[in-house]
């Protein structure tokens, strides 16, 4: 991605919208139930470091991305 920032624009969007659909489920099943899925923070956990690599190539698709 890091090679070809405008080949892989449409796939980050994916990608960031999955990360923030990952990130609502997690909230909700925390709220419910503590000990929620130990894979679903691990996928969490994975998407974070990812997307904190890539943002400095798309600053303007990931502007909320802290």
């Amino acid at each position: 991605m890091k090679c070809d920032l405008k080949g892989y624009e449409v796939e980050l969007q994916l990608l960031y919208r999955h990360f923030e659909s990952s990130l609502h489920l997690f909230r909700h099943q925390s709220a419910l139930k503590p000990s929620s899925d130990l894979s679903l923070a691990k996928d969490l956990g994975d998407f974070a470091l990812f997307l904190a690599h890539i943002t400095p190539f798309y600053p303007e698709k990931i502007v909320n991305f802290p």
